[in-house]
């Protein structure tokens, strides 16, 4: 019989004979938390409803975010709207993790893609879209968005630990 599970001396678990501590699962969680859309300029929107669920294993992180906003008002109308996250991410490299949009609703009738990328070392999920009328993929500003946001996505990422 081979080994199939190994419990680290210095702390998490390994499996299949694998030995190395960098290999090592030292992290599992699961919570809740209230997700806050705002501006790169750092204003709060306000939200009707806001619900988040994320599990946490090792570096990757799986949330589930459902928005229902009630005004941007204290948003500047260029800011890039972003979603806070339960984790900064990893903090080299670029484009950590990405959100997949399967519902939204916006003040503009000309985006037809809804989504968001999370980059290095930062806490948020930066929303993008693509208008349809050209080959871009634009940030999503408050006025991009007309002043209205409503969504329900996933967004995975890797963390710093």
């Amino acid at each position: 019989l081979s080994e199939k599970l190994r419990v680290q001396l210095n702390g998490g678990i390994s499996f299949n004979g694998d030995s190395a501590a960098a290999n090592a699962l030292d992290d599992y969680e699961e919570g809740t938390y209230t997700p806050v859309v705002s501006g790169t300029g750092g204003w709060d929107a306000s939200a009707n409803s806001a619900s988040a669920s994320y599990v946490k294993i090792g570096t990757l992180c799986v949330v589930t975010i459902n928005y229902n906003m009630a005004n941007m008002n204290a948003v500047s109308g260029t800011s890039v709207l972003r979603v806070n996250l339960p984790f900064a991410s990893k903090t080299s490299g670029n484009n950590e993790g990405q959100m997949c949009v399967s519902e939204w609703s916006i003040g503009s009738q000309n985006i037809s893609w809804l989504g968001a990328k999370v980059n290095n070392n930062e806490s948020y999920a930066r929303f993008q879209y693509h208008n349809g009328s050209n080959n871009n993929t634009n940030d999503l500003t408050k006025d991009a968005a007309v002043n209205q946001l409503n969504f329900r996505g996933t967004v995975t990422y890797i963390t710093n630990a």
